[in-house]
């Protein structure tokens, strides 16, 4: 389990020093595009989708907000964000006990 948790902080520690490399944003803009339209495919999907945004955000238009945001992402934003959220202090550790 440690071996885990310092592998999974070494990540978290490149990331914020670094952020994502130009070709791991790349992948995660595109995946981020394909999973947003691809919800879109349907009306029942779709229906899901916008009541979602409209409950969380106040609006069904931050659909079409967060694709102009993905697209406009930077590696220097991600690293930062990481560098906010992943502190130590906002860690929880949970251990699976077998029955």
């Amino acid at each position: 389990m440690r071996a885990l948790t310092d592998t999974l902080q070494s990540h978290l520690d490149q990331l914020a020093n670094g952020g994502p490399s130009a070709a791991e944003l790349a992948r995660v803009k595109a995946s981020a595009r394909v999973a947003l339209l691809s919800a879109l495919t349907s009306n029942s999907s779709m229906a899901g989708l916008l009541s979602t945004y409209h409950a969380v955000t106040g609006s069904w238009k931050g659909v079409l907000e967060e694709l102009d945001y993905v697209e406009t992402m930077r590696a220097a934003e991600v690293a930062e964000i990481v560098q906010r959220v992943f502190r130590p202090e906002n860690r929880f550790i949970g251990k699976a006990i077998p029955l």
